[in-house]
């Protein structure tokens, strides 16, 4: 992962505290500082940060949400997304006062000092630290065959906003699909550009994780993990 993710403005003295920070959390048992991964580039829309932190062997994600200052309510929050039922829950919520745009701030004043708190959330999920992880494109080639993500998405009649949407995958050998989501009512929480941003690859399991995110009423950009198993559930299409 670029280091120049972690921080907005290089300085020796912003180099040397990551330094310091990545031995910190070493010495404490961790594998890894969490993996920035979203959103991947400057965007005029406002956005949630995600960190990725680790994968369980069962079909769960932890990840860092770190929210702008500008809304209300804990800016920085923890959470364990289940790729099986693509439900998130939240474990954990640190509030940031006085709150800083710096991404180190999250890994050197908040990871460290509450390590065994986390660890320990973390252990009650079988959560293991992951590798530096970045957001994969779609389609992509495994085992003989391409896989790739069709998004498609109902607009209402004012094409305002979104209606409902869905998610299904594709293998050309031999010729399978699968319906990863399928998300209606969707009207009444008047949210619009919808994007399939993406998908990580579980290091445990033969499982993805697919990123789709959207704009709110307010033009935050937040977003939704939809699990899929790369050999379970497909039919003829």
């Amino acid at each position: 992962m670029p280091l120049e993710f972690l921080f907005r403005k290089n300085s020796s003295q912003k180099w040397l505290l990551l330094l310091l920070g990545l031995f910190f959390i070493s010495f404490q048992g961790y594998a890894q500082s969490p993996a920035l991964i979203f959103p991947p580039g400057a965007e005029n829309a406002v956005s949630v940060h995600v960190f990725i932190v680790g994968w369980s062997k069962d079909g769960k994600l932890a990840y860092w949400k770190l929210f702008p200052s500008s809304l209300p309510g804990p800016h920085l929050q923890l959470f364990v997304a289940d790729l099986v039922s693509d439900e998130d829950s939240m474990v954990l919520a640190i509030p940031l006062d006085p709150y800083t745009s710096s991404y180190g701030h999250l890994v050197l004043d908040y990871w460290g000092p509450r390590a065994a708190e986390i660890r320990q959330i973390l252990a009650q999920y079988s959560i293991t630290n992951s590798n530096p992880l970045r957001l994969l494109q779609f389609p992509f080639f495994e085992k003989g065959s391409w896989t790739d993500a069709k998004l498609s998405q109902s607009p209402s009649k004012s094409g305002a906003v979104i209606e409902e949407w869905s998610v299904e995958l594709h293998k050309t050998h031999p010729s399978l699909k699968k319906e990863v989501s399928s998300q209606k009512a969707w009207k009444s929480l008047g949210r619009k550009e919808l994007r399939l941003e993406g998908f990580l690859s579980s290091p445990t399991e033969n499982r993805i994780a697919i990123l789709v995110s959207w704009l709110d009423p307010q033009d935050f950009r937040d977003f939704q993990w939809l699990g899929a198993h790369l050999s379970l559930g497909w039919v003829d299409p």
